[in-house]
């Protein structure tokens, strides 16, 4: 596994590759040749969308593959795996994202994170763009539809990108890192710290013993919607 309860996940990386760049041998039917720059290709390398399960594995795909320029337009997709439709719903929850929000930001703090990159990510978070007058890519989530399919496409947490061959949430929140691969792992893994623990914190047990008056019986109840779940870690 990933982590201990995120049983998978992966990286989308947006940006610019030098045509003789070993990596751009791969990229030729992932990305469209840029006609501004005809020595580089241009586009978003997928790598395995969710197919690790393990941090070693992701970490050195980013390392190998993170392109070698990047602008305020490119972005980091994170997919992380929902095995089933609970855990696509226990992610679509805003406090979840409000953890991811602290999350990145306390990492902005703590490492020696690039300005523009800083900027960039904090931007998307309060505007979903990198810049003002940027495209808008991740815009917040509308935590007034309950239902994940009703959202656009474009927004922070896509819970809509889960489907039956590809079981994943994407997190479009965070920018290309200006400073390279470094920052931009450092970025996901804080991501993915903060989905393992939200994940362990979502089966609380309970117990003790529950008298049953003669003639009741009791049936599974629904899962709450985001806005009854209250948690604290």
């Amino acid at each position: 596994m990933i982590l201990s309860h995120l049983e998978s996940a992966g990286v989308e990386l947006e940006g610019y590759w030098d045509r003789d760049n070993p990596v751009s041998g791969d990229l030729k039917d992932e990305v469209s040749l840029h006609e501004g720059r005809a020595h580089e290709w241009a586009g978003e390398h997928p790598g395995s969308e969710c197919g690790y399960n393990d941090w070693e594995a992701l970490s050195q795909f980013m390392r190998q593959s993170y392109p070698d320029r990047v602008t305020a337009e490119c972005g980091m997709h994170v997919h992380l795996g929902a095995p089933d439709l609970a855990t696509r719903d226990w992610f679509y929850n805003p406090e979840f994202m409000h953890r991811i929000h602290t999350a990145l930001r306390r990492c902005a703090l703590d490492y020696q994170i690039h300005l523009s990159t800083k900027r960039w990510l904090e931007c998307r978070i309060q505007t979903g763009r990198s810049t003002p007058r940027g495209s808008v890519w991740c815009k917040p989530n509308d935590w007034t539809l309950s239902d994940p399919r009703d959202q656009d496409r474009y927004v922070q947490l896509n819970a809509k990108a889960w489907c039956d061959y590809r079981k994943t949430v994407e997190l479009r929140l965070l920018p290309m890192a200006k400073g390279g691969p470094g920052e931009a792992i450092r970025m996901v893994r804080a991501v993915l710290v903060t989905a393992n623990r939200w994940l362990q914190a979502s089966g609380p047990t309970v117990s003790g013993v529950i008298t049953v008056p003669a003639g009741l019986s009791l049936t599974p109840s629904r899962r709450p919607y985001h806005s009854e779940i209250s948690l604290g870690f």
